[in-house]
């Protein structure tokens, strides 16, 4: 599959973004706000979840909530936690 070099959030042109946040995640001391993405999922409330830098960039997310329901950094578990907001 090749990685599309559009930006998601460029929709709305310089400084438009439909970037909303649903999570929040603390991980390594930080907090960070990320927005689901589950558009192209098979089941609602799953995929990847983005920065807004990421989304308005043709970045991949770092984090994702996995088929089983957990939050996965890169790929893998983490030592942190995740609520919806």
């Amino acid at each position: 599959m090749q990685q599309s070099t559009q930006p998601r959030g460029a929709r709305g042109g310089a400084g438009m973004s439909d970037w909303k946040p649903t999570h929040e995640i603390e991980h390594g001391g930080r907090r960070v706000l990320v927005m689901l993405d589950d558009s192209g999922s098979i089941r609602p409330g799953y995929g990847p979840l983005y920065t807004r830098e990421e989304w308005e960039s043709t970045t991949q997310a770092d984090y994702e909530v996995d088929n089983r329901g957990r939050v996965t950094f890169q790929g893998h578990e983490f030592a942190g936690s995740a609520w919806r907001i």
